[in-house]
């Protein structure tokens, strides 16, 4: 009987994006990312069925491209980076609605608060990419989570910046060696 074997897959830095998008003033979208971040991915079914996700990010690396504003998202007004270092996630559980669509759930963890949350997930397809010759999957994983769920501004209210922020990450993934 032949054993099943789990892949280890590792995020591609440099064609992935841990972003988010939230509204000023009911007026304007302002979108940032984080820069620093490790992602990893673990399956036995080849399609995915099974994904276990574990994310690290580095708050401090937040970037929205100004930095008047970065420095106070760092603050304790927002991600207190000072006390809170790094954002965690680790998946629960995966649902898939169709072949390339599905639901990833899992515990989000800010600012020392874990909430369990719900992504829409998108896989995109798996191809050998001709640069490194490895297999190579492309995700887009998107959700809303509340920010005052994690005590991330509470001290401006929802008409000066919404309280509902959409996660938006684009990754590449590669088999580890």
């Amino acid at each position: 009987m032949e054993k099943n074997l789990i892949t280890t897959w590792n995020i591609d830095p440099a064609h992935s994006r841990i972003g988010f998008v939230i509204k000023h003033m009911g007026i304007a979208d302002v979108s940032g990312y984080f820069s620093n971040f490790e992602v990893k991915t673990e399956h036995i079914e080849p399609d995915y069925s099974d994904i276990n996700v574990q994310i690290a990010i580095e708050a401090n690396s937040i970037n929205t491209g100004i930095d008047m504003r970065d420095n106070h998202l760092r603050s304790a007004d927002f991600f207190d980076v000072a006390k809170y270092p790094e954002i965690f996630f680790t998946s629960t559980k995966v649902e898939k609605t169709d072949d390339t669509h599905g639901k990833l759930y899992g515990d989000l963890t800010i600012r020392g608060i874990t909430k369990n949350i719900g992504l829409d997930i998108v896989h995109f397809g798996t191809v050998i990419n001709p640069m490194t010759e490895q297999e190579t999957a492309g995700f887009k994983i998107t959700g809303v989570i509340s920010r005052e769920d994690f005590t991330l501004g509470t001290s401006f209210g929802a008409n000066f910046i919404s309280d509902k922020v959409k996660i938006v990450v684009d990754a590449e993934f590669s088999p580890e060696k």
